[in-house]
């Protein structure tokens, strides 16, 4: 999970007004929950980031400021790549064993 709040700059509705006003989190799988710190609080449910964006940024004027840093992208382990290849069925012919000589580059490549 990584934590966010909205930084509203400018309110042109005049409900919530300037400042911070709404906490969120983005979860894993990217959707996102928002709390509302108005007088009225409210809480609502986004399936991205963008799409909250979309909704309530008011053309740049509120803004998304993340409070964690971005989770960092899984790395696949080498040994992990190869017990996974050794695994696998071994292929037959000419052709099968070319592409499965590219997949394994290309995934060596990809841990370096």
């Amino acid at each position: 999970m990584r934590r966010f709040h909205l930084q509203r700059d400018v309110d042109l509705t005049g409900v919530s007004g300037a400042g911070t006003v709404a906490e969120g989190v983005q979860f894993a799988d990217g959707s996102c929950a928002l709390r509302w710190l108005t007088a009225t609080a409210s809480t609502a449910i986004y399936a991205s980031i963008g799409d909250l964006e979309a909704i309530h940024g008011h053309g740049g004027r509120t803004r998304v400021v993340w409070q964690d840093p971005a989770p960092a992208r899984a790395a696949v382990a080498p040994e992990r790549v190869e017990l996974v290849l050794r695994s696998a069925v071994p292929p037959t012919g000419a052709a099968a064993l070319s592409r499965r000589a590219a997949i394994i580059a290309k995934l060596r490549g990809a841990t370096s």
